[in-house]
């Protein structure tokens, strides 16, 4: 059975700025991180063995879209195997599609004055992640 990488998160968005954010809020949290600037590359990734724990999903990933990269992911998840899909978009509008489209749940994507986003900081913090649970 596949199995997700215990605390493992990945980010598909194409903003260098959220990344940033992102990687420091995990690293806080004491998660590993993979950062994706597009949805294809975060896909050939899960084809090619990946099982992160955590994808938060942007809603515009330039010319993609979060809601239609969510759904090919859960296409592509091998029996077993389910990661959390967390809508991570600045419109909550994407968020929700992104929900609609087979993620788990919506968090805030913004930083604090610390560079540090207190939402998922939070999240990640109170999260320990059940191996094929996803």
């Amino acid at each position: 059975m596949s199995r997700p990488a215990p605390r493992q998160l990945w980010l598909i968005d194409d903003s260098a700025d959220h990344h940033v954010v992102t990687a420091a809020t995990a690293r806080r949290a004491d998660w590993d991180f993979t950062g994706f600037h597009d949805g294809d590359s975060a896909l050939a990734a899960l084809a090619a063995g990946g099982r992160p724990a955590v994808v938060l999903m942007d809603f515009f990933i330039g010319e993609e879209r979060g809601d239609l990269v969510t759904a090919a992911w859960r296409q592509l998840e091998p029996a077993g195997y389910r990661a959390i899909i967390i809508g991570f978009s600045s419109v909550r509008a994407g968020s929700l599609r992104i929900l609609a489209a087979g993620g788990d749940l919506v968090l805030a994507k913004r930083g604090g004055p610390d560079g540090i986003n207190p939402d998922l900081l939070a999240w990640l913090t109170a999260k320990k992640p059940k191996a094929g649970t996803g």
